[in-house]
């Protein structure tokens, strides 16, 4: 897997991006972005509807994120994977999620039938063991199930 800024934005033209946050665009609960990110998120908002989706329920964070990318933050307390979450928004367009991790991210494309881009994750120095955990089990999953 790529990380986020090296995703090829050629070919990704009238899409409803639901795109991740967290592991996706910064480190779990961080807002620092690099410029290769905001440049990245341009050029697919250039092409595309983008709106935020975190299972982060911390709403003026993300909604932080959001303003400094100059996107929708689709502030629901729905989370990935559930289905609820296409109530909270109309488009025609057809939908891809872009995020880092295969059981919420992944699992929510495949539910709502979605396209998807798996990105290779943004980690942070500081994570605790159990973060770790947790991403050692979602990377075996997307190992096993998913081909990029």
């Amino acid at each position: 897997m790529k990380p986020f800024t090296q995703i090829q934005t050629a070919k990704i033209k009238g899409y409803f991006i639901l795109l991740d946050i967290d592991g996706t665009l910064t480190y779990d609960s961080g807002t620092d972005m690099s410029a290769d990110t905001k440049k990245k998120v341009s050029e697919l908002k250039a092409q595309n509807e983008i709106v935020l989706c975190s299972n982060r329920n911390d709403h003026v964070r993300n909604r932080k994120v959001a303003d400094i990318l100059n996107v929708k933050y689709l502030e629901t307390n729905h989370r990935k994977p559930s289905k609820k979450i296409l109530k909270t928004f109309k488009t025609k367009n057809p939908l891809l999620v872009i995020g880092d991790k295969f059981l919420t991210d992944g699992y929510f494309a495949k539910r709502i039938k979605a396209d998807l881009v798996m990105v290779k994750r943004i980690r942070s120095a500081k994570e605790t063991w159990v973060s770790k955990g947790i991403y050692l089990i979602d990377d075996t999953f997307a190992r096993i199930f998913h081909r990029n």
